[in-house]
């Protein structure tokens, strides 16, 4: 995979203040069949869908522990996590949906 994700977090944070709330929506496809998904498709599907919730996730989750508050983490996916498809996309967001529910463990 690709390097970790830019974090634009600390520029929000340092403008906005401390926020309770994160929503994501992050997602690409590259539609081919599963048979001629090469590297390249397959990483840049789940860096953006999958490794940049979860990093997103990670940043608003550490700034609200280290502030000791609560708050509230959105991550949105389309109908395709829901539809069984042999390619990438419908997996790298059936993963958000993953991280999302094991996100609210913590």
């Amino acid at each position: 995979m690709a390097s970790r994700p830019h974090r634009p977090y600390a520029p929000l944070f340092s403008v906005f203040g401390p926020t309770a709330l994160s929503r994501t929506f992050c997602g690409i496809q590259r539609r081919r069949r599963a048979e001629e998904l090469g590297d390249e498709p397959i990483d840049a599907v789940l860096d953006v869908d999958l490794k940049a919730t979860f990093v997103a996730c990670q940043e608003v989750g550490k700034r609200l522990l280290g502030l000791g508050r609560k708050g509230k983490i959105i991550n949105m996916v389309g109908i395709i996590s829901f539809i069984p498809n042999m390619d990438i996309a419908p997996a790298s967001k059936g993963g958000v949906l993953q991280v999302t529910k094991a996100s609210r463990n913590e």
